[in-house]
């Protein structure tokens, strides 16, 4: 869908001042794209993880246009920039939530390892790329240690470093005893997880009812 913006100019006969009407907001080029197709491409790249030569052949395939690479480093660019006062708010209340869950993960940019430090709760999520894996990033990113809270976490020692209360993520917890009972023929491992599972599943029966009583 093309948008044609046209712009009337007045001039005054008897001062001679011009002048133009204004063109909508966002609209600053003679040609540019709009906010659908930068969503759009924004939304495959940083969600969806597909790389920009893929992203550029998708636009082209399926809406006839040809994009930059480096043009749509810019689009990733402008959307940083404007959910930056959203990113600030998300920080400020996973830090005042009663329990957020922490966890990283590797990641390779630009030829290094590097690490994705996610802290969220069921409806706020923040996701931040870090050199270190450990303490010097949880201090940069700093939520974890300004939590008013409990962190779920997987038992990494860095997040023990911090004067909050921690919980062990219980799919961490399943997983230790499974190699507990299978590697090191522990028994009593099995009869841990079997009933970390039950309890698991009486919990969610218990949700389930009471979303019936309600």
């Amino acid at each position: 869908e093309y948008i044609e913006h046209q712009s009337e100019m007045k001039q005054c006969p008897r001062c001679g001042a011009t002048t133009v009407a204004p063109f909508p907001g966002g609209v600053e080029k003679n040609i540019q794209y709009g906010t659908n197709i930068k969503s759009l491409a924004v939304c495959l790249m940083q969600y969806q993880l597909i790389p920009l030569q893929r992203t550029r052949e998708l636009l082209r395939d399926l809406f006839h246009i040809e994009v930059s690479q480096g043009t749509l480093v810019n689009w990733t660019r402008e959307l940083h920039h404007k959910v930056a006062p959203a990113e600030v708010e998300i920080v400020q209340q996973l830090k005042q939530s009663d329990t957020v869950h922490a966890d990283e993960t590797g990641m390779f940019c630009e030829n290094t390892l590097h690490w994705v430090h996610v802290v969220g709760t069921s409806s706020l999520t923040h996701l931040q790329m870090h050199h270190k894996r450990g303490s010097e990033a949880i201090d940069a990113i700093g939520i974890i240690g300004s939590l008013r809270g409990r962190a779920i976490h997987d038992f990494w020692s860095p997040y023990f470093k911090y004067d909050i209360e921690h919980g062990i993520c219980n799919a961490h917890l399943i997983r230790e005893l499974t190699a507990a009972y299978e590697n090191d023929m522990q028994p009593w491992a099995l009869e841990m997880k079997k009933l970390l599972l039950r309890i698991h599943e009486r919990v969610e029966q218990a949700k389930a009812q009471n979303k019936r009583s309600l």
